[in-house]
């Protein structure tokens, strides 16, 4: 997934940093940012029609995520409200970068 790994790459010590500012270790951050990222990156994906992130976050199991995760539920959800501005960002930009190609090619 294109948009999950450029987020990943372009963002890691930003988003590590939200994480922790948000609650988590810096151990638990680096658990927690490719399993979250991946949940959200998806969530928006399959919800595309819905622009509003609080919508898309309703739909996310966040309690299976935390178990999952072996981490507090409460943690989890702070840390999906701290990376969904950068997931919107990550998916405009390739939204962008794709009707833009498209364009191009077309």
């Amino acid at each position: 997934m294109d948009i999950l790994r450029a987020l990943l790459s372009n963002n890691t010590s930003t988003l590590i940093s939200s994480l922790v500012n948000a609650g988590f270790s810096e151990d638990q951050a680096q658990v927690f940012l490719p399993e979250a990222c991946g949940v959200l990156v998806s969530s928006f994906m399959n919800h595309s029609d819905e622009k509003n992130a609080d919508l898309v976050l309703r739909k996310i199991d966040f309690t299976y995520l935390a178990s999952r995760l072996d981490m507090d539920t409460s943690l989890v959800i702070a840390g999906m409200k701290q990376l969904v501005p950068h997931t919107i960002n990550a998916l405009r930009d390739e939204t962008e970068t794709s009707g833009a190609e498209t364009k191009s090619t077309g």
